[in-house]
């Protein structure tokens, strides 16, 4: 890998408070260590409870490390034994979690563009940005329709595009597409891919759908059950642009995807 990684983890560590005094706390994450390229997108998948939401959790600064080191662009975070917590990192962490977390009585267009207007950022800029956004997502003509007026899969790409509005240098992603039904989930991984394309940001995307990790990513790591550790990275040389209708039929996918589900299991 070749200069500084956007993203370094270095021997992280977690386990939460036991729940009594003769209760030893199990660990959640042991020795976990990955670096993630300037422009990557990474994805990562493990069993149920391996520890992938509390991993994103940290390197997001919403939650402590008990050891270990996280770096971005080189400068530690300080994450571990206790220090203070700084969410998003100054606004350069993005981080897109497994609910859409709109705003109920916000219309479309003022929930993808509440951070910018928090930031005092929004300016000519910030909305000729967020126009290409959503015209990219289809959600040209949605703007001043609530929550509750839009499909599933509507609201799902406004959590996306909120947060590629005040465009943060790396975002993680928790499996933000697993509540939705088969043909809106291939859509909204086309979506993820055109956005992804306009601005080549460094994504970092947590899901238990093998299938899923292989046609977005460049790389695919592989976790252990719990406490989560790297057993395997497989580099994926599928070409860009992708079909993804058709990734299941070209040479290689069958092989990677049965040597990651030997991997998990």
């Amino acid at each position: 890998m070749n200069g500084t990684p956007m993203l370094q983890v270095k021997d992280l560590a977690k386990r939460f408070p036991p729940r009594s005094r003769d209760e030893e706390a199990p660990w959640i994450l042991a020795d976990l260590s990955f670096d993630v390229a300037d422009g990557e997108f990474l994805t990562m998948v493990g069993p149920s409870g391996a520890g992938k939401s509390t991993l994103l959790n940290i390197i997001a600064q919403v939650d402590n490390a008990s050891g270990g080191e996280v770096f971005f662009r080189g400068q530690l975070i300080e994450t571990a034994n206790g220090a203070g917590l700084n969410p998003g990192w100054n606004c350069q962490i993005g981080y897109i979690t497994q609910d859409d977390n709109l705003l109920p009585w916000r219309t479309l267009i003022d929930n993808v563009t509440f951070p910018l207007k928090l930031q005092g950022r929004f300016d000519d800029e910030a909305k000729r940005r967020v126009d290409e956004l959503l015209r990219v997502t289809n959600l040209k003509g949605f703007e001043h329709y609530y929550p509750h007026e839009l499909s599933g899969g509507m609201r799902k790409r406004a959590s996306v595009i909120r947060t590629l509005a005040y465009d943060p240098p790396i975002i993680l992603m928790d499996e933000p597409f697993g509540s939705v039904d088969a043909q809106t989930r291939t859509q909204l991984q086309q979506d993820l891919l055109r956005l992804w394309n306009l601005g080549r940001k460094t994504i970092v995307f947590v899901t238990h759908d093998i299938g899923e990790a292989i046609s977005l990513g460049d790389r695919v790591l592989v976790l252990s059950k719990s406490p989560a550790k790297i057993v395997a990275a497989h580099a994926i040389g599928i070409k860009r642009p992708r079909d993804l209708g058709n990734l299941y039929k070209l040479d290689g996918f069958g092989d990677m995807f049965e040597a990651v589900r030997r991997q998990i299991q």
